[in-house]
């Protein structure tokens, strides 16, 4: 296969496919290089006064399967140095985290994954440990969380004719919902048509409870 059909296939353009270094039965190794020769320097943002300084040890970055293989980009970690500021700095990929070992697409992929179904399944889709398909989980659902409440009651607030609707039959069994700082908390939903929005509201032993009455 010619090489920039796999650049294509990665969908990664700020690297460029250098050669493919290993193909086993479920692995493939793939060495890329960043397209640019410089970057800007993190404190002036210029790249003028830019220079490379060799190379660190080589990146193996995970990403999305190609054929149903697990696929590894081997990136160079590149030291720069920039003489205005005099700092030396590591290049910077915008594919992948400092310090992280998947790309942003294999997280969003797993993460997705995991949402649809369980942790445990999206690493046996992914073939990745357990543990670390939970960490991603934990750290990216906070996130989406925080954007769907922010959406759902901006549409809330933009419209007419809401109906609010109290799960007595949860309260009636006591049943609770626990936010991040685990505070027992009601819920309640604002519904119009087939739309709903949820939202949590205190316990009747916290503090607010009696606004709701």
């Amino acid at each position: 296969m010619q090489i920039q059909y796999i650049n294509e296939m990665l969908d990664l353009p700020e690297l460029t496919i250098i050669q493919i270094l290993f193909i086993g039965s479920d692995e493939l190794h793939i060495e890329a290089l960043p397209v640019d020769q410089k970057q800007g320097c993190p404190c002036c943002k210029l790249d003028q006064a830019v220079i490379r300084k060799g190379y660190n040890e080589m990146r193996k970055i995970r990403h999305l399967a190609v054929f149903e293989k697990k696929t590894y980009l081997l990136v160079p970690s590149i030291r720069m140095y920039c003489a205005n500021c005099e700092v030396g700095f590591v290049w910077a990929y915008d594919f992948v985290g400092p310090k992280q070992r998947y790309s942003q697409l294999f997280l969003s992929r797993v993460v997705e994954q995991a949402l649809g179904a369980t942790t445990a399944h999206s690493a046996r889709m992914q073939k990745a440990p357990i543990s670390t398909v939970q960490d991603m989980h934990n750290r990216v659902v906070p996130m989406i969380c925080q954007q769907l409440t922010d959406q759902v009651w901006k549409e809330a607030q933009e419209t007419n004719d809401l109906v609010l609707g109290i799960d007595d039959f949860a309260i009636k069994k006591g049943h609770t919902y626990n936010d991040e700082t685990g505070r027992a908390c009601r819920a309640y939903s604002i519904q119009k048509n087939y739309t709903c929005y949820s939202k949590k509201i205190p316990s009747r032993h916290e503090p607010g409870w009696n606004n709701l009455q």
